[in-house]
């Protein structure tokens, strides 16, 4: 009886502690002031067909810099999230991206900032320099990413 009470107790911790890790699109859009400084893990599906590019590559320019963002959908919903990636994962032929050559359902561990959503790669002697929207925004920045199993 205790044995078949701790497996219970174990299956509803995993499972709560699962489901607070996911962050879904309509709570996000609702509450996102309370994510800024925090990272979440968000669903969201890539979708080569539609981007018309390969996720481990650079392959969009801003002005005359490789863009270090993406456009991802959140996963069963049709809204577009854009994500800025950092550079180092593009570096090793983007080994620290999933290997995603036709589409796929991602988990996205993401950092929320407010500031300007777009990133190009910094100019020798700069840091980032920032392109898009010029208001203080929500934006979101990859921390890691992996294949929902």
């Amino acid at each position: 009886m205790k044995k078949l009470f701790y497996m219970f107790l174990t299956v509803i911790i995993t499972q709560f502690s699962y489901g607070q890790k996911l962050v879904s699109m309509e709570d996000f859009e609702d509450n996102k002031e309370s994510y800024v400084g925090k990272q979440i893990t968000i669903w969201v599906s890539y979708e080569n067909r539609w981007n018309g590019c390969q996720l481990r590559k650079c392959c969009e320019k801003f002005g005359n810099d490789w863009v270090l963002w993406k456009d991802f959908r959140w996963f069963g919903e049709t809204g577009q999230v854009t994500i800025n990636i950092p550079d180092k994962f593009f570096d090793n032929d983007g080994v620290l991206l999933p290997n995603v050559t036709d589409g796929g359902s991602l988990l996205a561990t993401v950092y929320v900032y407010k500031a300007r959503n777009h990133r190009t790669p910094p100019r020798p002697g700069s840091t980032y320099s920032e392109g898009g929207s010029t208001s203080n925004v929500i934006s979101l920045e990859l921390v890691s990413m992996k294949r929902n199993k």
